[in-house]
C-alpha cells in the first residue's frame, strides 16, 4: 500500500510539473514575437536620436546667427560710441582707482573721447596690504586728492599722473578682499567731498561687484568692456543713478539718460 501511496504522488508531481511547463512554455513570446518588439525599440531609438539631432543642429544654427547678430552690434556701438558721448563729459577732470597698472586703458580712452580730463590713475595692487585698514583708504584719499603733500605709505604714488582735485573717480575692479576695508573709507571720504564715485568691472569679473558697489552705495556697471557698458559708465558719471549692465541684479542695460542721447538729449 505504501508502495502504491508512493506511486501515485510521483506520477501526481510529473504531471504537475508537465502542466507548469505547458503553461510557462505557452505564456513566454516566441522569437519571432521578441524579433518584432527589438525591431520596435530599435525604430523608436532611431527616431528620436534623428528628432535630437535634428533639434540640436537648429540650435547650433541658431546660436551661430546670434553670435553674428552680437558682433554686429557691438561693432556698430563701437561705431556709434564716439558720437553718442562726444563732450558728454566735457572739462569733468576724472581719477582712476585699478587692480594693477595698465589694466585699464581702455577706460581711460573711453573718459577721454567722452571729454573727460584723467588726471591721475592709482593702482590698488602693490597696496593691496595696506588697505586692510580703513584709516589708510581715507589717508589715500586725502593724498590723491591733493589735500596733503604726505604720502600714507612709501611708494603711494600714481601709477599715471599726480595728485589733484577731482570732480568724479571710477573704481575699476574687480576688488581684492583684502583692500575692502580700505576702498570703502577711501570711497567714503571722496563721496564726503561731494565727489562722483562710480564702480566698474568687465563682464568677466562681475562675481562680487554688485554686492561690494551697494554695500559702499555706489552706482556701477558690470560690463564696462563693451561699447553699452562704456556708454553706461559715461551716463553715471554724468549724474544717473543705479546698477547697469548683464547681472541679474541690474536696474537694466542702459541708463534712461542714454535714451534721451539718442533723441538729442
Amino acid at each position: 500500500m505504501v508502495d502504491l501511496k508512493y506511486h501515485l504522488l510521483t506520477l501526481t508531481a510529473v504531471f504537475l510539473a508537465l502542466t507548469l511547463g505547458i503553461f510557462i512554455g505557452t505564456a513566454l513570446p516566441g522569437p519571432e514575437l521578441i524579433w518584432g518588439e527589438q525591431q520596435n525599440v530599435i525604430a523608436d531609438l532611431k527616431a528620436t536620436f534623428s528628432e535630437l539631432k535634428s533639434e540640436s543642429s537648429a540650435q547650433k544654427a541658431e546660436l551661430a546667427a546670434l553670435r553674428r547678430q552680437k558682433l554686429a552690434a557691438d561693432e556698430l556701438g563701437r561705431c556709434a560710441f564716439p558720437v553718442l558721448v562726444k563732450d558728454r563729459l566735457n572739462g569733468k577732470r576724472a581719477g582712476l582707482i585699478v587692480p594693477a597698472a595698465g589694466t585699464a586703458d581702455a577706460l581711460a580712452e573711453t573718459l577721454t573721447i567722452a571729454g573727460a580730463e584723467v588726471s591721475w590713475e592709482f593702482a590698488v595692487g602693490p597696496a593691496a596690504d595696506r588697505l586692510a585698514q580703513a584709516e589708510a583708504g581715507r589717508a589715500a584719499a586725502l593724498y590723491l586728492l591733493g589735500e596733503t603733500k604726505d604720502a600714507p605709505w612709501p611708494g603711494c604714488t600714481p601709477a599715471a599722473g599726480a595728485p589733484a582735485p577731482v570732480e568724479a573717480v571710477v573704481l575699476y575692479g574687480p576688488v581684492e578682499r583684502a583692500a575692502a576695508p580700505g576702498l570703502a573709507a577711501l570711497c567714503r571720504t571722496l563721496k564726503g567731498r561731494d565727489i562722483r564715485v562710480i564702480g566698474a568691472v568687465a563682464t568677466s569679473n562681475q562675481e562680487n561687484s554688485f554686492a561690494l558697489f551697494q554695500e559702499w552705495q555706489l552706482s556701477g556697471v558690470d560690463n564696462a568692456d563693451t561699447p553699452a557698458g562704456s556708454a553706461a559708465l559715461v551716463a553715471l558719471l554724468q549724474g544717473a543713478q543705479g546698477y547697469f549692465g548683464w547681472s541679474p541684479a541690474a536696474a537694466g542695460f542702459l541708463p534712461p539718460l542714454v535714451s534721451e542721447w539718442g533723441q538729442g538729449g
